[in-house]
């Protein structure tokens, strides 16, 4: 096994370390020159578009949907549309913002889920620009247009246009901008010549800025890049300045400038957590942080940087690598000449497995000092930054091996941190390729997680998940197994028996999933004979019959009714059937269910005694007509 410290770095007093966790899967197919990369947050899918060149004009975009360890999900080929910008929304949907104004959304496997249209205002000026932007519950747009306006949705799934405020003088685009968006407000940041401006949404002001030392001291930003959770900005000047500031406050200073001596612009600018930023040129990734302190690594080809909220994934043809903050517990454990309790802890249970005698010696270190907690504690928090199952075992057993020497030594954190560490490597699998990190992995919980797995089809993985997990079967097993369902009723090129047959093999109609949701789910699709096969599993009457009405199977409506029992459904049934059918038409079925037909002339006695006569004249009930008559005169007004 390699060392833990042979891939890190010193950066100031931090460590950093950049690992190769795996060769991508698309192989030599895919050169990244000829795409724009777009990849979705917490190990999400990557989109690469197909760029336009000017020698092959066509009239189509191709887009194609890998896993984050390459593995291809769908190729989706657009026509006739000039597509601005492509993103990933935080539910992993796939969003396409055309020029004209409209936003189509796609999901993993390229099925078209839901076209937008935009503002009047906006599909009257064309979109020359726009940036998706997202948080843990949100995906928003922010949108430039060809009459040099901002505009701005907050929220894509509930689409509300807010314009902002124009800037003066502005008669060309600006040099770069960026998005800052908190649950309070969302602000734009744009730079022109050596102006900053703040646009904001909440009372649609327009700001100058100077977060530069002062007036003289104020310099072109060519580039600049937020921090994943929008609290950090870094500026990229003409003349190879990097200035680092927080957007509190409105960027009002920054507390870190750094000279880089390059008067190029950066590919790309990235945040790795919150105090180091990573800049990408042609050959070099170079990393700085608040101190001053910097470190590069070479680059060969062409290198994507995607930010996520403690890393950044650099993604080249073939191999993706991370580069991430190693953690102070890993570094007291790791580091050569270590004498910390958790490295002594590491290395006795490493003596326990070879039944040496000095063990003993230190254990007796850790205890003397009354650490033997901590450094339990120290082995599980290293233990579940680490991507290598090796090294993961190798700390749960220093920590399993310590806790044999503390009585107040909490249980708990030790089966959480096992339980946490083995979805984390079955998510990590090729086949599956989700490569979160730990700190992804409690920043989007588990529900968040069984929703990835069941949109990639992994169905039977986000099951046992559940199982393990003893999530709530609402959260857990009938949500995945609704899914699932969903998932068979769209497979147009399977026949609807079969279909029906795997379902209800699969599915026990008392495991609480709702056979009329899936069914109204097959009605959406246009399925009418699927749908109306998945209600006979459903035991709920009341769910039942609604859906068979819709369906206008009335007779299968009406015994469904009958059998439940409820006059209410029966009621419902016999008045809707009525609407549909001539009088005679409706006598004539109603009779062959005597209990409707029984409660459709109690209903006619207390509501309609037309009708009422009418049954019994054509029934032929001479007495049963003339009683109702003798009724009605009896409770009729005399004449005055």
């Amino acid at each position: 096994m390699a060392l833990p410290t042979a891939n890190w770095d010193s950066l100031g007093q931090q460590v950093f370390k950049k690992q190769e966790f795996c060769q991508l899967q698309w192989g030599a197919k895919i050169s990244l020159d000829e795409y724009d990369i777009f990849a979705a947050s917490y190990g999400g899918p990557i989109a690469l578009l197909r760029k336009e060149l000017p020698m092959r004009k066509v009239n189509y975009r191709l887009i194609e949907i890998f896993t984050a360890l390459g593995d291809q999900l769908s190729t989706l080929t657009i026509k006739d549309v000039d597509i601005i910008t492509i993103g990933w929304s935080h539910q992993e949907d796939l969003v396409c913002v055309h020029a004209n104004g409209f936003i189509s959304l796609y999901d993993l496997f390229g099925q078209h889920i839901s076209t937008l249209t935009l503002d009047q205002e906006i599909r009257d000026s064309k979109i020359i620009e726009c940036k998706v932007f997202t948080t843990i519950n949100r995906t928003g747009v922010a949108i430039l247009t060809q009459s040099l306006s901002f505009y701005l949705y907050n929220n894509l799934y509930h689409l509300k246009l807010r314009r902002l405020a124009e800037i003066p003088y502005l008669n060309e685009r600006p040099l770069c901008w960026d998005i800052i968006s908190f649950d309070s407000d969302t602000k734009l940041i744009v730079s022109r010549e050596k102006e900053l401006i703040i646009l904001k949404s909440q009372d649609l002001s327009c700001t100058l800025i100077n977060p530069f030392d002062d007036e003289q001291s104020k310099e072109t930003v060519t580039l600049l890049r937020v921090s994943f959770d929008y609290s950090h900005i870094v500026l990229f000047t003409e003349t190879g300045k990097l200035y680092l500031a927080l957007t509190a406050n409105d960027i009002s200073t920054h507390y870190s400038m750094f000279d880089t001596e390059s008067k190029t612009k950066p590919k790309q600018l990235a945040w790795c957590g919150n105090d180091v930023v990573a800049a990408h040129w042609a050959n070099l990734l170079f990393l700085v942080d608040m101190d001053r302190n910097w470190l590069k690594y070479p680059t060969y080809g062409h290198v994507h940087m995607i930010q996520e909220i403690d890393c950044i994934r650099v993604v080249d043809n073939s191999f993706q690598e991370m580069i991430t903050k190693v953690d102070k517990a890993a570094v007291d454990i790791f580091k050569i000449g270590s004498v910390s309790s958790g490295s002594n802890l590491l290395e006795a249970s490493r003596l326990f497995d070879q039944q040496n005698h000095k063990v003993d010696d230190y254990i007796r270190l850790i205890q003397e000092k009354n650490e033997m907690e901590m450094a339990v504690n120290m082995c599980l928090e290293t233990a579940c930054h680490e991507f290598n199952v090796a090294t993961q075992k190798m700390l749960l057993r220093a920590a399993s091996f310590g806790k044999c020497f503390t009585a107040n030594m909490d249980n708990n954190k030790f089966v959480r941190v096992c339980q946490e560490l083995r979805i984390l490597n079955a998510i990590r699998k090729p086949d599956v390729g989700i490569p979160l990190t730990h700190c992804q992995f409690e920043q989007i919980k588990i529900d968040s997680l069984i929703d990835r797995l069941t949109e990639r089809h992994h169905f039977f993985l986000a099951l046992k998940l559940a199982e393990y997990l003893k999530i709530v079967p609402e959260d857990g097993s009938i949500k995945i197994l609704t899914r699932w369902a969903f998932y068979k009723i769209r497979q147009q090129d399977i026949d609807e028996e079969k279909i029906a047959n795997q379902i209800a093999q699969k599915i026990s109609p008392n495991s609480g999933v709702s056979f009329a949701e899936i069914a109204n789910k097959a009605i959406e699709y246009g399925r009418k004979n699927l749908a109306i096969r998945l209600l006979d599993y459903e035991l709920k009457a009341t769910d039942q019959v609604p859906l068979l009405l819709k369906l206008k199977e009335y007779r299968r409506a009406l015994q469904g009714a009958i059998e439940s029992g409820n006059t209410n459904l029966i009621y419902m049934v016999v008045l809707s059937f009525k609407k549909i059918q001539t009088s005679e038409q409706f006598y004539l079925g109603l009779r062959e269910y005597p209990v409707a037909y029984s409660l459709y002339q109690k209903y006619c006695k207390q509501d309609d005694q037309d009708q009422l006569q009418n049954i019994y004249f054509q029934e032929n009930d001479l007495i049963a007509e003339g009683l109702t008559y003798l009724e009605q005169c009896c409770i009729t007004q005399p004449l005055s």
